[in-house]
């Protein structure tokens, strides 16, 4: 799904606040949180990984940016300690 380029400002700002939430929270319950950012932040195009829909008309939106990484760390991170414990 294609943001709309009004939507960018808002994006940009409900990732700002995720990103400073991420010290008031545990991880794993800020991963659930802003799971739907995660998706809406993303676009997924078949049988490649997911990258951050953080550019609209020339504009880069930073925090858009950062959020995605970052949520894509932290949910590797947990991935692969489940896939440990798993073994």
């Amino acid at each position: 799904m294609r943001i709309q380029a009004t939507s960018f400002e808002s994006l940009d700002d409900e990732c700002r606040n995720a990103l400073i939430d991420i010290a008031n929270i545990d991880l794993l319950n800020w991963l659930t949180k802003y799971k739907y950012l995660y998706s809406y932040s993303s676009i997924k195009p078949v049988g490649k990984p997911s990258i951050a829909d953080c550019f609209e008309n020339g504009v880069f939106y930073e925090h858009v940016s950062r959020f995605h990484s970052i949520y894509e760390r932290i949910d590797n991170s947990f991935e692969s300690q489940v896939e440990i414990q798993e073994f």
